[in-house]
């Protein structure tokens, strides 16, 4: 099932970035949070993702949320979820210094849209985490930790 930003009622993205993802998003900063409820027809183990984006001048922390799932922890790793900064080259030949040696190519910021899973937060497994749903509605409430980003559908 996927929950579209559209129904979070907070007020949509419409920067540059925004328009690079095909349906709506929001902007997230330090502390913001969005609400949605889910029924689930079937009980058992679901994984999540997040479709989202960090902005150009996000540089050096990668931004950190947590999910809280009916008002707790669905998984203790749901507490920190980290979102990946990207690089890329800002050249095609590597500069030299004032010795006549390379030295590496400076990288810059890549803002781009991508799919996070809820995962362990240092990766030692090699699959996204399930998280228990019972069958009937539950209450996912997402909060941003640190930094900003653009948050599509979950």
């Amino acid at each position: 099932m996927e929950i579209r930003a559209d129904a979070f009622g907070l007020p949509l993205a419409n920067d540059d970035l925004a328009r690079q993802y095909e349906k709506p998003c929001v902007r997230l900063g330090k502390g913001n949070r969005v609400h949605f409820r889910v029924r689930v027809e079937e009980e058992g183990e679901y994984t999540v993702a997040f479709d989202v984006a960090v902005p150009e001048e996000v540089v050096v922390t990668a931004p950190e949320g947590q999910l809280l799932v009916d008002g707790t922890l669905p998984v203790e790793d749901a507490r920190r979820i980290v979102f990946p900064l990207y690089y890329q080259n800002s050249g095609d030949e590597f500069p030299l210094d004032r010795y006549g040696s390379q030295i590496p190519i400076p990288p810059v910021r890549l803002a781009r849209w991508t799919q996070v899973f809820l995962r362990d937060v240092y990766f030692s497994r090699k699959y996204p985490l399930p998280i228990y749903l019972s069958r009937g509605e539950h209450e996912f409430t997402f909060i941003l930790n640190r930094e900003t980003i653009l948050l599509g559908s979950i």
